[in-house]
């Protein structure tokens, strides 16, 4: 998750390094930026901004990169 200053926050495959989505809110982050899930499974996102802080539940995001080989044996 990355933030951008014009209040998206850009979401990218770590493995791929390609961006796979963009989430709008209302203003930009411009501190720390935290993603966490609850005891439910629901992922949250948690972010600082010059009004207060943000939550934001984040709806399922698909992955359209390959998923990488395991490099592990059985």
């Amino acid at each position: 998750f990355v933030a951008r200053p014009d209040g998206n926050i850009d979401v990218f495959d770590t493995f791929f390094y390609g961006k796979i989505a963009s989430i709008p809110i209302r203003d930009p982050i411009v501190g720390p930026l935290r993603v966490a899930k609850d005891a439910l499974g629901n992922q949250f996102l948690f972010g600082v901004t010059t009004t207060g802080l943000v939550t934001v539940q984040l709806p399922a995001i698909p992955n359209p990169f390959p998923i990488r080989a395991s490099t592990r044996g059985p």
